[in-house]
Parts: C-alpha cells; structure tokens; sequence
C-alpha cells in the first residue's frame, strides 16, 4: 500500500509538470498561432463527480481537471486533459468540445502500458468526433474495438464519456 501511495503521488506530480505547456503547443499546432486561450485547474463538485461515475461506472483519476478556454474566429470551444487507468498504468488523453459539447478531438498524450497502444491511432480516436453526451459509448455498440486493446479501449471510451457528461459544467466555470 505503502508503494501505490507513493506512485499515485509520483504520478500526480509528473502529471502536472509540463502538461500545460503541452497542450498549449498542441492547440496552436491545431488551431494557429492566433487563438486565444486561458487555462483553470477546475476542482470537481463531488456530485457532479459522483454523477458522473455512477453513469461510466469509473473514477475520476484526480479531482480536478485541467482545462482551456480556446477562442478563435469568433468561435469558443474547450480543451480538457483527464487521465484514466489502462491495465496498470494512466493514459493521459486531451479532449477538445465544440461550442455545443460535441467532440472535436481526442488525442493520447502519454501511453505507458507495453500493449494496447493501437488506441492513440487516428483512425481508432476518430470515431469519437461528433459524438456528444447522448451518444452510445460502449465498445461493440457506438464504438468499434480493438483487438489485443480491450482494457485500453474501455478505459479510454468510460474517460471520453465521462468528460462529455460535464463538459457543458466545466464551461461555466470560464464565465
């Protein structure tokens, strides 16, 4: 116990160091030079948090999130970094929300596990855009698999939706 304690800080703490200037350089990368954008770490209410999890049936990594507000032609849409646990190891993954809450992009940030590393594919992540808070998240259902991935794939897609269920929350907190 006294390990996993001290590798949940371990992590927490690497987590949080040069995360937000990766994702910064990301948004540019997809989104230009141009965009305007501002950054919270968001503590999570305990029930929406709880909300969430019983609908996903998974925790929350950490109870709080990092997030951006990215404006941009007149455009406002948000960025969300979460973690959630493959077999063993997180899988750090960013999210980004257009205006009406549906999904622009997922994208895997850090992969750790030996397997299943199929999921941070473009084609495998692609899936994902359009879908909203309403769509069907289950692998075999709304969402195709992978073989050799499945921890992986669950995992990320209980992540994806359970971001899409407080998204439109997260956002309030920009105002």
């Amino acid at each position: 116990m006294k390990y996993l304690s001290l590798f949940i800080i371990f992590i927490t703490l690497s987590f949080s160091q040069g995360y937000q200037e990766k994702v910064e350089t990301r948004l540019q990368e997809l989104y230009g030079d141009s965009i305007k954008f501002s950054f919270k770490k968001i503590k999570l209410m305990k029930s929406e948090r709880k909300s969430a999890e019983k609908v996903v049936r998974q925790y929350f990594f950490k109870p709080e999130l990092y997030t951006w507000k990215i404006e941009f032609d007149g455009k406002v849409i948000f960025a969300v970094l979460d973690n959630v646990v493959g077999k063993v190891q997180p899988i750090t993954f960013l999210m980004i929300f257009t205006e009406s809450f549906e999904i622009e992009h997922v994208e895997i940030m850090k992969y750790r596990e030996s397997h299943g590393y199929e999921i941070g594919n473009k084609s495998f992540l692609d899936q994902y855009k359009g879908k909203s808070n309403q769509s069907n998240f289950t692998v075999g259902g709304g969402l195709d698999g992978i073989s050799g991935a499945t921890i992986s794939v669950n995992s990320l897609s209980r992540g994806v939706h359970k971001l899409s269920l407080i998204i439109s929350s997260l956002s309030e907190q920009f105002k």
